[in-house]
């Protein structure tokens, strides 16, 4: 779904270098201030009977409702996680750079979804419901690796999209129907299917792009995916 967000900090940064990690630190000062505003023109669809009833009825707009509900809610939450501070850290030994809400401790690394010290460009842990999308990236062009470990549910499909096409495949891409994306010479796409562990190459030419990964099936997904070199 579309949305506008809006977002100003008061704070101090801090710069630590401990254990071969250094550390900027941004510490809130105030309560930080949150404007965010969800498009009314979503996609609901009822689940149930009274879903249906509600969304006939003309006076009631379910779309401003839910709308107006989901600002409510992402401005309290991304409020009282900036409220914890925000950590970018670097390694100065493998030049692997990562940044996280909360204030880490001196040089501690955030937890990622795969560990081993491999450099990577992605790494974190999904959750994704029936026909929902995750965006990774943008990543740099060329030759990548795609991990995933299928922790919950069938696998997931994944598809590679160039960051100046994504305005474009938007639709789509929201509404999960990767299938519905435009064949191109710059995409790469696959399946990775039942549990456990699963690698993929990934080349892409030519643009920085982003990995849009779907569920597999009509089941709840939770996978840890990693883009690495």
């Amino acid at each position: 779904m579309r949305f506008t967000l809006g977002v100003e900090l008061e704070g101090a940064p801090e710069l630590t270098v401990n254990q071969g990690v250094a550390a900027l630190r941004f510490e809130t000062k105030t309560t930080p201030e949150v404007e965010l505003q969800v498009t009314r023109n979503l996609d609901v669809h009822p689940t149930s009977a009274w879903g249906s009833l509600i969304g006939l009825v003309p006076i009631i707009s379910v779309r401003d409702r839910v709308a107006q509900r989901l600002s409510t809610l992402a401005v309290n939450a991304i409020r009282s996680k900036l409220l914890e501070g925000a950590t970018a850290t670097y390694e100065l030994a493998s030049g692997q750079h990562d940044v996280v809400l909360g204030t880490l401790a001196a040089g501690q690394t955030p937890q990622v979804a795969f560990t081993g010290g491999v450099p990577w460009q992605v790494n974190e842990r999904v959750f994704l419901a029936p026909n929902a999308t995750q965006v990774l990236g943008p990543i740099n062009p060329g030759s990548t690796r795609l991990d995933a470990r299928i922790e919950q549910g069938e696998g997931l499909v994944f598809r590679t999209v160039c960051r100046a096409e994504m305005p474009a495949d938007y639709e789509a891409i929201a509404g999960g129907h990767l299938e519905r994306l435009p064949a191109r010479a710059s995409t790469a796409q696959g399946t990775v299917r039942g549990g456990g562990e699963h690698s993929a190459t990934l080349q892409v030419d030519g643009c920085e792009y982003f990995v849009v990964v779907s569920t597999l099936g009509e089941s709840t997904t939770v996978a840890a995916l990693r883009v690495r070199e």
